[in-house]
Parts: C-alpha cells; sequence; structure tokens
C-alpha cells in the first residue's frame, strides 16, 4: 500500500509500477497460502486414513517417510509423487475394504 501511495506522488509511471508490484505480492502470497493449507489438508487426511487401517507396522513406516526431508528439487518431486500415491492407495484399500 506504502508504494502505491508514494507512486502516485512521483507519477503516473511510478503509479503504476506500485499497482504491478502490490498484485505481483497479492496473487504471490494468494498461491503460497493456498498451497500452504493444501498441504496441511493433505496431511490431515493421510494420518487420518493411516490411523483407520490399525496397521502399526504401516503407520510407523509412514512416520519414517513423513520425517525425510528432500534437500534437491527432484528428490521433492518424488518424495511428492510418492506421497500421493500413498494417500491414493489408501483411499482404494479403505474403499475396499469398506465393501467387505
Amino acid at each position: 500500500m506504502l508504494e502505491l501511495l508514494q507512486g502516485a506522488i512521483q507519477g503516473p509511471g511510478e503509479f503504476a509500477e506500485g499497482v504491478r508490484n502490490g498484485v505481483r505480492s497479492l496473487l504471490g502470497h494468494t498461491v503460497s497460502g493456498t498451497a500452504a493449507a493444501m498441504s496441511r489438508i493433505t496431511g490431515v487426511l493421510g494420518k487420518t486414513l493411516a490411523n483407520l487401517s490399525m496397521d502399526e507396522e504401516y503407520q510407523r513406516k509412514r512416520r519414517e517417510h513423513q520425517q525425510s526431508r528432500p534437500t534437491a528439487l527432484h528428490e521433492g518431486l518424488v518424495h511428492s509423487g510418492k506421497g500421493l500415491a500413498s494417500v491414493s492407495m489408501e483411499l482404494y484399500f479403505l474403499n475396499v475394504r469398506k465393501e467387505w
């Protein structure tokens, strides 16, 4: 907001730059906040499904996997893919279990 006011005082070009910077900041924070919220939601969903499985060995392996942190981008992508596949399998097996 301060940049916008300073830009308005200095001239129309600076005002437009202030608007651009403000919009960029708003969009960046919105995307970041949404991603963080989705991460928390999927984490809780995975933990809940793991607890519903009542499988101690699976829960132990899941905790170990959650504690390992990737150090590079490609490791992070692989880690995320494995997590997504894990949640998908959890949902599938819970559905199969429910049908029995």
